[in-house]
């Protein structure tokens, strides 16, 4: 029997006739005898212990087939886990680049895995956060527990700086809202939209708050 996310019961395998077959085909159709363990690995594949036959069944997308045991005596079957933590990997900015490996990926406890950040120009990587320290690129991790690297991405061909004064502050935020109401002329469309507007507004308020100044 199987249980979908929203708790409705059906059967997985099976046809309610008691033996052994159907080993490549369909598990609806397949007999079993006496099935009292189930287990389930993360790709989603279905393990049983069909006892009085001496094998583990497997199924996987629908298909039955045996992966242990012969069915002439009964025998001990020892499974073996290994420990894993997942590993989620992100950039400040999806601007600014990516860092792999893909985010969610799993590896093997004490493993050491490589991060790499990779730079959209305009973009140059600075440093990392999170599980990660430092500017070396690549840098490794060692997966202890579950970790989170992000990549810091920056530019020095783009500013919310407007007046030069070394930092966004209120005197650009000032400057980017004459430029929404026409008061100036509107030369720093920050959100590359083609207009000035309060999108380019909120980005100068963001950066003059220490929250950045994205690409």
């Amino acid at each position: 029997m199987a249980v979908a996310a929203g708790g409705t019961p059906s059967v997985l395998a099976g046809n309610s006739s008691v033996g052994y077959g159907g080993d490549g085909g369909g598990a609806l159709q397949a007999t079993l005898n006496g099935v009292f363990s189930v287990a389930v690995d993360r790709a989603g594949n279905v393990y049983m212990a069909d006892s009085y036959n001496q094998r583990i069944r497997k199924v996987t997308a629908g298909i039955i087939s045996t992966v242990a045991g012969g069915g002439c005596a009964a025998g001990t079957y020892t499974a073996t886990f290994k420990t894993q933590y997942q590993l989620t990997t992100a950039s400040n900015t999806s601007a600014g680049g990516s860092v792999s490996p893909v985010s969610g990926s799993y590896f093997d406890a004490g493993s050491s895995v490589t991060v790499t950040a990779t730079p959209v120009s305009p973009y140059v990587f600075s440093f990392w956060s999170g599980g990660a320290a430092g500017s070396s690129n690549p840098v490794s991790v060692t997966m202890n527990a579950a970790t989170t690297v992000t990549g810091n991405f920056v530019t020095t061909a783009f500013t919310c700086d407007l007046t030069g004064s070394g930092a966004a502050n209120a005197a650009d935020v000032q400057i980017m809202i004459d430029e929404a109401l026409g008061i100036i002329p509107a030369v720093n469309d920050l959100n590359h939209d083609g207009v000035v507007n309060v999108l380019d507004v909120q980005k100068e308020i963001d950066a003059a708050l220490g929250r950045g100044c994205p690409y």
